[in-house]
């Protein structure tokens, strides 16, 4: 099992934390102590967002993901798009800050 996240609705949150799903998103303290009331006291909506936090943690980090994402970055930059010009060779010596 998983183990669901209590956060502020801070900017990032969001890729973290789906709300509902993998854990909550609160907007005060108050809110905060209600919602986790709430858990104490509701088991069942304990559990299902522990098993949503291990599927999300498994969905979007897992090795396999993480792999994949690398091979598909690295490929992309040792391919590069076509007709991309060299950077060392598209700098004119001239205009480059230090030459006069």
């Amino acid at each position: 099992m998983g183990i669901p996240i209590l956060t502020t609705n801070i900017p990032g949150s969001e890729e973290a934390v789906v709300d509902g799903v993998s854990g909550l998103r609160v907007r005060s303290p108050e809110a905060a102590s209600e919602r986790l009331l709430e858990l104490a006291s509701n088991g069942g909506q304990l559990q299902r967002l522990r098993e949503g936090a291990r599927q999300v943690a498994v969905d979007r980090y897992s090795v396999d993901r993480s792999l994949a994402e690398y091979l598909e970055l690295w490929s992309g930059l040792a391919n590069g798009p076509r007709g991309r010009a060299h950077p060392r060779k598209s700098v004119n010596p001239s205009d480059a800050p230090d030459a006069q």
